[in-house]
Protein backbone atom coordinates (compact mmCIF):
# COMPACT_ATOMS: atom_id res chain seq x y z
CA UNK A 1 0.00 0.00 0.00
CA UNK A 2 1.30 3.43 -0.91
CA UNK A 3 0.30 5.04 2.39
CA UNK A 4 2.44 8.21 1.95
CA UNK A 5 0.56 9.04 -1.25
CA UNK A 6 -2.79 8.23 0.40
CA UNK A 7 -1.93 10.59 3.27
CA UNK A 8 -1.20 13.38 0.82
CA UNK A 9 -4.22 12.75 -1.39
CA UNK A 10 -6.61 12.62 1.58
CA UNK A 11 -5.10 15.61 3.42
CA UNK A 12 -7.75 18.13 2.33
CA UNK A 13 -10.53 15.62 3.01
CA UNK A 14 -9.38 15.33 6.64
CA UNK A 15 -10.14 18.99 7.35
CA UNK A 16 -13.68 18.55 6.09
CA UNK A 17 -14.17 15.34 8.07
CA UNK A 18 -12.87 16.98 11.23
CA UNK A 19 -15.31 19.88 10.86
CA UNK A 20 -18.22 17.48 10.25
CA UNK A 21 -17.35 15.39 13.29
CA UNK A 22 -16.98 18.49 15.47
CA UNK A 23 -20.42 19.66 14.35
CA UNK A 24 -21.81 16.21 15.17
CA UNK A 25 -20.23 16.34 18.62
CA UNK A 26 -21.86 19.68 19.34
CA UNK A 27 -25.27 18.57 18.03
CA UNK A 28 -25.11 15.32 19.95
CA UNK A 29 -23.93 17.00 23.14
CA UNK A 30 -26.77 19.53 23.20
CA UNK A 31 -29.48 17.14 22.07
CA UNK A 32 -31.89 15.80 24.61
CA UNK A 33 -31.92 12.24 25.83
CA UNK A 34 -34.84 11.50 23.52
CA UNK A 35 -34.31 12.01 19.81
CA UNK A 36 -36.83 10.74 17.26
CA UNK A 37 -38.60 8.80 19.98
CA UNK A 38 -35.49 6.83 20.95
CA UNK A 39 -34.42 7.36 24.52
CA UNK A 40 -30.75 7.30 25.44
CA UNK A 41 -29.19 7.14 28.83
CA UNK A 42 -26.54 9.61 29.91
CA UNK A 43 -23.98 6.81 29.63
CA UNK A 44 -25.02 6.02 26.06
CA UNK A 45 -24.80 9.67 25.14
CA UNK A 46 -21.36 10.02 26.78
CA UNK A 47 -20.10 6.87 25.02
CA UNK A 48 -21.24 8.20 21.65
CA UNK A 49 -19.55 11.54 22.31
CA UNK A 50 -16.34 9.77 23.33
CA UNK A 51 -16.34 7.70 20.11
CA UNK A 52 -16.88 10.80 17.99
CA UNK A 53 -14.10 12.65 19.81
CA UNK A 54 -11.76 9.70 19.38
CA UNK A 55 -12.47 9.60 15.65
CA UNK A 56 -11.93 13.34 15.37
CA UNK A 57 -8.61 13.02 17.20
CA UNK A 58 -7.41 10.32 14.80
CA UNK A 59 -8.17 12.54 11.83
CA UNK A 60 -6.41 15.45 13.54
CA UNK A 61 -3.39 13.20 14.03
CA UNK A 62 -3.54 12.26 10.34
CA UNK A 63 -3.62 15.91 9.31
CA UNK A 64 -0.82 16.92 11.68
CA UNK A 65 1.38 14.04 10.47
CA UNK A 66 1.08 15.25 6.89
CA UNK A 67 1.52 18.93 7.77
CA UNK A 68 4.55 18.32 9.99
CA UNK A 69 6.18 16.06 7.42
CA UNK A 70 5.58 18.52 4.58
CA UNK A 71 7.31 21.21 6.65
CA UNK A 72 10.45 19.06 6.79
CA UNK A 73 10.73 18.89 3.01
CA UNK A 74 12.64 21.30 0.84
CA UNK A 75 10.41 24.11 -0.45
CA UNK A 76 10.42 22.81 -4.05
CA UNK A 77 9.54 19.26 -2.98
CA UNK A 78 6.74 20.54 -0.77
CA UNK A 79 5.30 22.66 -3.60
CA UNK A 80 5.45 19.76 -6.01
CA UNK A 81 3.64 17.40 -3.63
CA UNK A 82 1.00 19.96 -2.74
CA UNK A 83 0.26 20.73 -6.37
CA UNK A 84 0.22 17.17 -7.68
CA UNK A 85 -1.01 15.08 -4.74
CA UNK A 86 -2.93 17.39 -2.42
CA UNK A 87 -4.56 19.74 -4.93
CA UNK A 88 -4.53 17.22 -7.79
CA UNK A 89 -3.42 19.77 -10.41
CA UNK A 90 -2.85 18.22 -13.84
CA UNK A 91 0.79 17.23 -14.22
CA UNK A 92 1.07 18.95 -17.61
CA UNK A 93 -0.07 22.17 -15.95
CA UNK A 94 2.37 21.70 -13.08
CA UNK A 95 5.28 21.13 -15.47
CA UNK A 96 4.33 24.34 -17.33
CA UNK A 97 4.04 26.33 -14.08
CA UNK A 98 7.44 25.11 -12.90
CA UNK A 99 9.06 25.43 -16.32
CA UNK A 100 10.25 21.82 -16.45
CA UNK A 101 9.60 18.88 -18.73
CA UNK A 102 7.11 16.19 -17.75
CA UNK A 103 9.96 13.72 -17.48
CA UNK A 104 11.78 15.99 -15.02
CA UNK A 105 8.51 16.52 -13.17
CA UNK A 106 8.02 12.77 -12.69
CA UNK A 107 11.64 12.33 -11.55
CA UNK A 108 11.30 15.15 -9.02
CA UNK A 109 7.88 13.93 -7.90
CA UNK A 110 9.28 10.45 -7.28
CA UNK A 111 12.16 11.95 -5.29
CA UNK A 112 9.79 14.17 -3.29
CA UNK A 113 7.52 11.20 -2.47
CA UNK A 114 10.54 9.20 -1.33
CA UNK A 115 11.66 12.07 0.91
CA UNK A 116 8.13 12.44 2.28
CA UNK A 117 7.93 8.71 3.05
CA UNK A 118 11.38 8.77 4.70
CA UNK A 119 10.43 11.69 6.96
CA UNK A 120 7.14 9.99 7.84
CA UNK A 121 8.98 6.86 8.95
CA UNK A 122 11.51 8.90 10.94
CA UNK A 123 8.64 10.43 12.91
CA UNK A 124 7.08 7.03 13.60
CA UNK A 125 4.36 7.32 10.97
CA UNK A 126 5.06 4.05 9.19
CA UNK A 127 2.73 1.67 7.42
CA UNK A 128 1.95 -0.16 10.67
CA UNK A 129 0.89 3.13 12.33
CA UNK A 130 -1.26 3.93 9.32
CA UNK A 131 -2.96 0.51 9.31
CA UNK A 132 -3.55 0.54 13.08
CA UNK A 133 -5.15 3.98 13.03
CA UNK A 134 -6.95 4.04 9.70
CA UNK A 135 -7.17 0.45 8.45
CA UNK A 136 -10.80 0.14 9.55
CA UNK A 137 -11.94 3.41 7.90
CA UNK A 138 -14.47 3.04 5.11
CA UNK A 139 -12.79 5.68 2.93
CA UNK A 140 -9.53 3.69 3.02
CA UNK A 141 -11.34 0.50 2.04
CA UNK A 142 -12.86 2.36 -0.93
CA UNK A 143 -9.42 3.60 -2.01
CA UNK A 144 -7.98 0.09 -1.78
CA UNK A 145 -10.84 -1.31 -3.88
CA UNK A 146 -10.32 1.36 -6.55
CA UNK A 147 -6.59 0.60 -6.82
Amino acid sequence: MDYPRILLEQYIRMGKLIRLIEASIVRYAVSSHCVYGVERSTIQQAEKLAKLAQRRDKYLMFKEAVRDTLKKLHKEERLLLILTCVRDVDKTEVSKQLGISRRTLYRRLDSALNSFAKFLRQQGYDEQWFEENFGCCEWLKEIQQEA
